[in-house]
């Protein structure tokens, strides 16, 4: 059966409504390209709902399900993350760290690159910041990242790999605390460039294996 294209009509409550949970910056607005394609994931989810040969036992699987394909589909540049999901989508703080953290578990590749890549650009930033300091004071003092939870455990990883090959390799990270759904960590600042050279290494074998 050939494809067939209808026309939806939305009143400005649900456009409000939409842009308010699913826009991809903090101005609530999206495109008419971006109401289609959430509207085409809108329908398509009612279907396989209904019709569809899977049945969700609980209301929180049927949302994982249709926030893995908003995620895939829409909100392709972002991590899921809690703060959204609680601020934005109106799930309650408990639910939201729960679907939050089972979609970080299912990331693809690309999903991980992206984490990687966030935090290498955090990396940098801070190289930057730190690039006029002396000897000792980079030895001696750390710097802010501020990582979203998928990064903040590619961080962990890679001080595992540093560590086992040689213990005195890189100093203990420290988490000072969370700024929203994001993670405040600090890092000795003498440490960004092995991290760097590691997070390197990583981004490359994932990118190949995509």
């Amino acid at each position: 059966m050939e494809e067939k294209t209808f026309s939806v009509t939305l009143v400005p409550d649900q456009i409000n409504a939409l842009a308010r949970a699913l826009s991809r910056t903090e101005v609530y607005e999206l495109s008419d390209e971006e109401l289609e394609a959430l509207i085409s994931v809108a329908v398509r989810n009612w279907i396989d709902t209904l019709l569809g040969p899977r049945r969700f036992r609980t209301m929180t699987e049927l949302y994982v399900a249709w926030l893995r394909d908003v995620y895939t589909r829409h909100l392709t540049d972002e991590e899921p993350n809690e703060g959204r999901l609680f601020t934005r989508l109106g799930f309650s703080y408990g639910q939201s760290s729960y679907i939050a953290r089972v979609l970080l578990m299912e990331q693809p590749l690309t999903s991980r690159r992206r984490s990687i890549a966030n935090l290498q650009q955090a990396l940098l930033e801070a190289k930057e910041k730190v690039k006029d300091w002396e000897k000792k004071r980079l030895e001696e003092e750390r710097v802010k990242l501020v990582l979203s939870k998928a990064s903040h455990k590619e961080l962990d990883a890679i001080m595992d790999v540093l560590t086992m090959r040689r213990v005195d390799a890189v100093h203990p990270t420290r988490t000072e605390g969370n700024l929203g759904s994001f993670r405040v960590v600090l890092v000795i600042a003498a440490d960004l460039e092995p991290l760097l050279d590691e997070v390197g290494k990583l981004l490359k074998l994932v990118s190949a294996g995509e």
